[in-house]
């Protein structure tokens, strides 16, 4: 199990946001091993079975789910890095991520 190799080295993890939906690894957010120990979080959209580095924007609503997921399971210090290969689709990711980590700052903020 990946999740306890990562627990019994201490290691650190890179999550891929569309590597994770590409390939079905969706429960890998819920592990408690996971959680704090993701320092780079990757981020673009994918289809299930596709991993195309595509704009956020394109995300559906299971993939707008789990980018909350993704970003609720990475420690604010980690970096983030959206993986874009088309200037305009980046442009659009950044609106995205922004939007997203707002709303993941107010509802960490209401938890106070």
């Amino acid at each position: 199990d990946l999740a306890e190799v990562v627990r019994e080295f201490s290691l650190q993890v890179c999550l891929d946001l569309g590597h994770v939906r590409a390939y079905g690894q969706e429960a890998l957010l819920e592990s408690p091993a996971l959680t704090g120990r993701v320092t780079l979080l990757h981020l673009s959209a994918a289809r299930p079975g596709k991993d195309l580095h595509r704009s956020l924007a394109e995300l559906d609503p299971e993939g707008h789910e789990l980018l909350r997921r993704a970003l609720a399971a990475t420690p604010p210090d980690a970096a983030l890095m959206p993986e874009i290969f088309a200037l305009s689709g980046f442009e659009a990711s950044l609106d995205i991520l922004h939007r997203a980590l707002t709303a993941r700052l107010s509802s960490d903020n209401a938890a106070f």
